[in-house]
């Protein structure tokens, strides 16, 4: 049950750091995966519990109702000229402004869901292939798509009457993530996000206006894997999928890939299972020094 007490109990439990990240909606630091776990766990928590109060909308109702209460008992105390009642409106009207505060400082709170949709679960399972003091190098940014700073371009239709569309173009650059794995492997994902946001206002046959605001959002994931020779071969013919792109660098294998997710909600998030998938396909590509194929299967 949306609970708001709890939700900001919990962000007055935050260390500094945590509250920073909440208030920023960014991180960019080095730490060990554990590290970031720990830094990142009670601030997904935090966002989770605050998504029940928002989608329940209680607050909302709350500060409405109030808003009414104040409205109507002003003219019960005209009407029936006892000034007592004047008590309940002060306090109507002081409920309604609590309401709309706690509404929006938990709107504030707000972080995109790649937090802990993607994030936290692809760090739960990748760390498990990371040295415990190897550091990993996290920059992210869980702010709204449709943010100032990250438009790209902005086209209005040219037609005078309706409907009326106006499109923005979003470029957010959500994710980047740098570690060196057990095995000496470097792995490289970058994590953007491509945004259409289309407002369209329509006037419908009485006359009346209407406003629509859709979304199209294709995540771009791409992942780089950097083999040291020493440790892996590379097979003499390589049957890569167009996705995939091998090159050699120095003592280096390198393999690129990327991964393209169109949704039409900005709450989904390129499934971590995909991401896994694809860095598993690419392993599959290399040998240890020393063993051949027979010797894998």
């Amino acid at each position: 049950m949306a609970d708001t007490k709890n939700v900001f109990q919990q962000l007055k439990s935050l260390d500094p750091e945590q509250t920073q990240i909440v208030e920023t909606k960014k991180i960019d630091g080095t730490h060990t995966a554990q590290y970031w776990l720990n830094l990142l766990r009670k601030i997904a928590i935090l966002d989770k519990d605050g998504d029940k109060v928002r989608l329940n909308s209680s607050l909302s109702i709350k500060m409405i109702v109030s808003g009414i209460v104040a409205f109507f008992s002003i003219f019960v105390a005209i009407g029936t000229q006892i000034p007592y009642i004047l008590i309940i409106t002060a306090l109507a009207v002081g409920l309604a402004i609590k309401f709309g505060i706690d509404n929006k400082k938990v709107k504030k709170l707000d972080l995109s869901n790649h937090l802990r949709s993607f994030l936290m679960p692809f760090l739960s399972i990748i760390k498990e292939d990371i040295p415990k003091k190897s550091k990993v190098q996290i920059k992210a940014s869980f702010e709204e798509s449709d943010q100032q700073e990250y438009i790209v371009d902005q086209k209005q239709g040219n037609n005078k009457g309706y409907p009326k569309i106006k499109e923005t173009y979003f470029k957010i650059p959500r994710l980047e993530f740098k570690a060196t794995l057990i095995d000496g492997t470097q792995i490289h994902l970058e994590y953007t996000d491509f945004v259409r946001k289309r407002n369209v206002t329509k006037r419908n046959p009485r006359g009346k206006i209407k406003h629509k605001v859709k979304y199209k959002i294709k995540h771009l994931v791409q992942i780089k894997l950097f083999f040291h020779n020493g440790i892996y071969n590379v097979g003499g013919s390589l049957d890569l999928p167009k996705n995939i792109a091998y090159t050699t660098k120095g003592q280096t294998h390198c393999f690129k890939t990327k991964l393209v997710e169109i949704v039409p909600d900005e709450m989904d998030c390129m499934p971590t299972k995909k991401v896994l998938a694809a860095i598993a396909g690419i392993y599959k590509r290399v040998q240890p020094v020393g063993k051949t194929n027979a010797d894998m299967q």
